[in-house]
């Protein structure tokens, strides 16, 4: 299936909001040049689905991150989308990692955070709390539960073909800070928690929306397009060898010969001669002063 869209829906007169994603053929090329194998891409893959949806809720300019530190079969997942849901996804995976069987075994020990960095400094948020659990889904259920007291669930699945989920959520504001769950959400859990792994990846979103929750009045609000692709280039890596000071790159080419860097998500690899990294100290010294203020 070719849809790569984020679909946006609500329950009618209930309190409730749903996203439902789906990513295809960019999701197969970029599971393809990472690698990794079922079971890790099967965690990006939710991963990076679990992030549009979460993202698609916020009224932000910047990035939201979700990620699992120190796992004992995964040292650094990171789903990184920004307000244009652009997403991108890495994954280091130890020796334990590659021969886990599944998400417990994968991130036992670890942490599971999210974090927003929005360019208002008062938007920006972090939140972590144990990564556990049998799937993601229900680390992500744990998280919402336990930091944003806002009742949410997952349905989530994935191969190196395609990644979907179903996400809903209780309108915030519509029950007092942790206080049960509405009789509305239970009743759309229950319906959710009938999908199968074959619905979620062969169904498009609407009709998969439809098949779980149209008893419950779901309906369509919006959709958006989504773009699984990296953000790296020359001219940010340009900007690292910058950051890093004529002198110790001056060092690297005496050593090395040339300066090579590569980017930790799609893994791209980028050369420069001598000549070409001395010539970037050359060019930013040569630039006028701004006239802004710092």
């Amino acid at each position: 299936m070719s849809e790569q869209q984020l679909l946006r829906f609500d329950f009618a007169d209930r309190p409730l909001r749903g996203t439902a994603v789906r990513l295809g053929p960019q999701w197969q090329a970029w599971a393809a040049q990472l690698g990794h194998g079922p079971l890790l891409t099967s965690v990006l893959g939710q991963a990076a689905v679990a992030s549009l949806m979460m993202a698609s809720h916020l009224k932000f300019r910047g990035r939201l991150n979700l990620q699992v530190q120190d796992g004992a079969g995964v040292s650094l997942l990171l789903s990184q989308v920004d307000d244009t849901l652009q997403q991108r996804a890495m994954l280091r995976a130890t020796d334990a990692g590659r021969a886990a069987a599944h998400w417990g075994e994968l991130v036992a020990g670890g942490r599971l955070a999210v974090l927003i960095d929005a360019e208002s400094a008062a938007e920006r948020y972090q939140a972590v709390v144990p990564a556990e659990g049998k799937t993601l889904a229900a680390n992500l259920a744990m998280y919402f539960d336990q930091s944003e007291q806002l009742p949410t669930r997952f349905w989530l699945a994935a191969d190196a073909q395609q990644a979907a989920g179903v996400m809903i959520q209780q309108l915030p504001g519509e029950t007092a800070r942790g206080a049960p769950p509405s009789e509305a959400f239970d009743t759309a859990v229950v319906l959710g928690d009938t999908v199968t792994e074959d619905e979620l990846l062969g169904l498009d979103s609407m009709a998969l929306v439809h098949r779980l929750f149209a008893t419950e009045g779901a309906r369509a609000l919006d959709r958006r397009d989504v773009t699984v692709a990296c953000r790296c280039s020359r001219a940010r890596i340009a900007t690292l060898i910058l950051s890093l000071g004529a002198e110790d790159i001056e060092q690297l080419l005496q050593e090395q010969g040339q300066v090579e860097a590569s980017c930790d998500f799609c893994g791209q690899q980028y050369r420069y001669t001598p000549e070409e990294a001395r010539a970037l100290f050359t060019a930013e010294s040569a630039e006028p002063p701004s006239d802004a203020l710092h």
